[in-house]
């Protein structure tokens, strides 16, 4: 068992967000080990088993977006771009999913991940969630396009706020 830390403190994500999720912090700053129950995560090319030295992230091949594990039923859906994004923003969100992207997908992937948007959402509303910078607004297009009239918000943070992660936990 990795052990539970107060959670990503620099990042205002509670310790009850990250067991929400299944993050874990190893108490090294920006050290976070991810758990799912297969360790593959989508790459160029296919399905290829990921280690890295900063987390050991786990994807189960079907499901490849951050935070599906929440999934019960069909409700709204906020897509962000990284995982500490959808861990911060779900502390503001009380009814919904916020998912999360984990990483620029590879083309091939797209109508999966949209497929998998869809089926999260139902009937309920999808809210693109990215960061004020550039990567951001390529998202912002690229799932804009992707999702077409399926996206009913995008997320306009506040001025002086360029990251999801950033957001005031005071508000």
């Amino acid at each position: 068992m990795i052990p539970l830390h107060k959670g990503l403190v620099s990042k205002h994500i509670t310790a009850g967000t990250c067991e929400r999720y299944r993050c874990y912090s190893t108490g090294v700053p920006f050290e976070v080990v991810y758990q799912y129950t297969a360790s593959y995560k989508y790459r160029r090319g296919g399905w290829t088993e990921e280690t890295s030295r900063n987390k050991d992230v786990r994807w189960y091949g079907e499901r490849s977006l951050f935070g599906e594990h929440l999934w019960t039923e069909q409700l709204p859906v906020y897509l962000c771009e990284g995982e500490t994004d959808a861990m911060r923003l779900s502390q503001y969100i009380t009814y919904g999913y916020c998912l999360a992207l984990g990483g620029k997908p590879a083309t091939d992937a797209l109508p999966h991940i949209k497929d998998t948007l869809l089926r999260f959402a139902g009937d309920n509303p999808i809210t693109l969630c990215f960061d004020a910078d550039k990567s951001g607004q390529e998202y912002t297009r690229q799932f804009s396009k992707l999702l077409g009239s399926r996206v009913c918000f995008i997320l306009d943070l506040p001025p002086g706020v360029k990251d999801i992660c950033q957001l005031d936990p005071d508000v």
